[in-house]
């Protein structure tokens, strides 16, 4: 994710998006920053339609912590 928004991605929220998404998937996972990322995601201003993907993506990844 850092590689990708030091080379100027156009859209670092869908990005971080994406990234939290494959991570929910991950078999083998780091969980450090994981929940300060979807903090700050939800923190962000959004049309409802993004807000609404981020909170089901934010419920993904708070279920994925809690599974461990």
């Amino acid at each position: 994710l850092e590689r990708a928004l030091a080379a100027g991605v156009d859209d670092p929220g869908a990005l971080e998006e994406r990234w939290l998404a494959l991570w929910v998937h991950a078999d083998e996972v780091d969980a450090r920053g994981v929940q300060a990322r979807v903090e700050s995601m939800l923190r962000r201003p959004a049309p409802r339609e993004t807000r609404g993907r981020r909170e089901r993506l934010a419920r993904r990844v708070r279920d994925r912590l809690a599974r461990g």
